[in-house]
C-alpha cells in the first residue's frame, strides 16, 4: 500500500475512533496509564516511555532490588518481538504458580527468588508482568512505598501489558494523585483547541505538546486512547508550559487552551509528580460524521470547508 493511500486510511481510522468514542487517557507518571512515566521533556530522550513515573537518574540503567523484587527500570522491554514458544510460556507459568504458592505461605524470601528468576529468564513472556504485579500487591500490604516503586517499574518496563493498567490504579490509590484529560472531536485549522483536564492533589501541571507523523503513529499500532511517544520515530516538541489547577488540594477541573492552529497530528501530555495523562489531537479540514441507531453505526468522511 502506498504511503499516500495508507495516510488516507490512517486519517479515516483516527477520525472514526475520535468521532465514535472521543479520546482521553490518564496514567501514573513513571513513564502514564491512569497514573504512570512522564512524557520526555526533550525530543532526544526516546528512552523514557509516556506511562509511569520518572525514577531518579541513578535508576535509569540496569535494575535494582526494591522491596526484595528485581525491578528493571531500563527502557520499556514490552515492545518488539515476544517469545511465544509454548514451552517458554509454560516454564514461566510454572514459576509464577510456585511464586504465588510462596506468597500464600508468606514465604517472602522464596517469592522474591522466584520473581528474580522470572524477570531474568522469562522477561519476554506474558507471565512476567503478572508476576511483578502479584508480588507488588503482596508487598503493598506492609510497605506501600516499596510497592509504589515496583508498580512504577512495572508500568515502565511492561507498558503495553494489561497489568500496567492495573498498576496505575494502585499508584493512584497510594499517592492520592489523579489526572485525566479528554478531547471529544477533531479540529479545523485555525480553530481554538481546548481540552478538559481533571486533577487531584496536584499544585502544578506540566504540559507537553508534540507533533507526530500520523502514518508512523498508526504503523506503530498505538491505541489512540493511550498515547505513547517512546516508539515514535518522527516527532517534535512544539511547546512545553505549566498550568496551575484552581484547587490544588482537592479535585480541579479546567479547560486548557492548546497553542495549535496548523493542520497535523499532535500528542498532548499533562504530567504531575506520579501521574500523567495524554490525548491524541487531530487538526484537519476532514471530519467524520457518525449516525447511530440500535445495533448500527453509519459513518462518512467529509471536507468541512466545502
Amino acid at each position: 500500500m502506498s504511503r499516500a493511500r495508507f495516510s488516507t486510511v490512517s486519517l479515516v481510522w483516527a477520525l472514526s475512533i475520535i468521532a465514535i468514542s472521543g479520546c482521553g487517557w490518564s496514567a501514573p507518571t513513571s513513564g502514564s496509564r491512569a497514573m504512570g512515566p512522564k512524557a520526555p521533556s526533550d525530543a532526544s530522550d526516546i528512552r523514557t516511555p509516556i506511562r509511569g513515573h520518572d525514577l531518579d537518574a541513578s535508576t535509569h540503567r540496569g535494575s535494582r532490588d526494591v522491596g526484595g523484587a528485581l525491578v528493571s527500570v531500563d527502557d520499556d522491554q514490552s515492545g518488539g518481538r515476544r517469545k511465544t514458544d509454548e514451552a517458554y510460556e509454560s516454564a514461566a507459568r510454572k514459576l509464577l504458580d510456585e511464586m504465588n504458592a510462596a506468597i500464600g505461605k508468606k514465604d517472602g524470601e522464596t517469592a522474591r527468588r522466584l520473581l528474580r528468576r522470572i524477570e531474568r529468564r522469562y522477561a519476554k513472556s506474558k507471565i512476567a508482568p503478572q508476576a511483578v504485579y502479584n508480588f507488588a500487591m503482596w508487598v503493598e500490604r506492609n510497605d506501600k512505598k516499596a510497592a509504589l516503586t515496583i508498580y512504577l517499574g512495572l508500568m515502565k518496563r511492561y507498558a503495553s501489558s494489561s497489568y500496567a493498567n492495573s498498576a496505575t490504579y494502585r499508584v493512584r490509590s497510594i499517592t492520592g494523585e489523579y489526572l485525566y484529560m479528554y478531547s471529544s472531536k477533531t479540529y479545523q485549522p485555525g480553530e481554538t483547541i481546548r481540552v478538559s483536564v481533571s486533577s487531584r492533589a496536584l499544585p502544578k501541571l506540566e504540559m507537553q505538546l508534540w507533533s507526530v507523523d500520523l502514518f508512523d503513529y498508526i504503523q506503530q499500532g498505538h491505541d489512540p486512547h493511550y498515547p505513547y511517544l517512546a516508539k515514535m520515530r518522527r516527532r517534535k516538541m512544539v511547546k512545553r508550559w505549566f498550568e496551575t489547577p484552581k484547587n490544588a488540594r482537592w479535585y480541579s477541573y479546567s479547560n486548557i487552551e492548546v497553542p495549535v492552529k496548523k493542520p497535523g497530528t499532535y500528542l498532548l501530555f499533562v504530567n504531575g509528580k506520579y501521574t500523567s495523562a495524554g490525548v491524541l489531537l487531530l487538526v484537519s479540514d476532514w471530519g467524520m460524521v457518525v449516525k447511530r441507531s440500535p445495533g448500527k453505526i453509519l459513518a462518512f468522511l467529509t471536507h468541512r470547508s466545502k
